[in-house]
């Protein structure tokens, strides 16, 4: 039974595999703010017993990474998997973040360095924090989501700047991790989901969560030392820095 934790649960994609992880009979820990306002816990907890634990966080990604282990259920003493699906296009919820940075006349410095924080250092920090509890663990890896538009080499257009920064500085740190963990015996990567529906009725074309997020649990099977400090997709091919 692997020993999993989603960090930044709170997301659909978060959620996603959060049930993926418990459908294969994993054990895991879903770390999300205000988990009273996802009905769809009490549900997974129904159904799935004490193999779900739900951990809450701080709001703010960043003091919620770091304060991870504390919060962890007994069992987390090792660690098999940590899944990293924090990612947001936006600092915060308001209209003036969603807007921010997507072309360049709305390019706000503040709120790209928001961007920045928000999403390159929670995963970080979260690794950080969960090092020694994954050294323990049975083939520990680590994944982190991250944003297609973190490719320099794809872009072929403008606009995005704040979340094309965002997750190429994500990136370099998964990069760094790499080398760091790699005497843990720890694989890391970073993979990106492409764009996804999260409704029942969004774009016919675009994959649903689930299967993304079934998509992420195999590429997450399959790291291992060799491909650390990986850029991937779903899938499991290689993305261009």
């Amino acid at each position: 039974m692997r020993r999993v934790i989603v960090a930044g649960g709170g997301t659909a994609l978060g959620l996603a595999l959060a049930r993926a992880a418990l459908a294969r009979g994993d054990r895991v820990a879903v770390q999300l703010p205000h988990p009273e306002r996802v009905p769809v816990l009490a549900d997974l907890a129904g159904e799935h017993g004490d193999r779900l634990a739900v951990v809450p966080a701080d709001a703010d990604p960043v003091a919620a990474a770091g304060a991870l282990p504390g919060a962890l259920p007994a069992w987390a003493g090792a660690i098999d998997l940590l899944l990293h699906a924090g990612w947001a296009d936006a600092a915060d919820p308001s209209l003036a973040a969603q807007r921010a940075n997507r072309t360049l006349d709305e390019v706000d410095g503040d709120a790209l360095v928001a961007l920045v924080r928000r999403n390159a250092l929670p995963p970080l920090l979260a690794v950080r924090a969960l090092r020694r509890h994954l050294a323990q663990g049975d083939g520990p890896r680590a994944l982190v989501v991250t944003s297609w538009l973190a490719s320099i080499a794809r872009r072929h257009d403008g606009g995005h700047y704040g979340a094309a920064a965002a997750g190429a500085a994500l990136n370099a740190v998964v990069r760094a991790l790499a080398f760091d963990l790699e005497p843990d015996g720890i694989a890391v990567a970073a993979a990106s989901p492409g764009a996804y529906r999260t409704a029942l009725h969004g774009p016919g074309f675009q994959p649903s969560a689930e299967d993304v997020a079934a998509g992420l649990l195999a590429v997450a099977d399959r790291l291992t030392l060799e491909r650390t400090g990986a850029f991937l997709d779903w899938k499991g091919e290689s993305c261009p820095w």
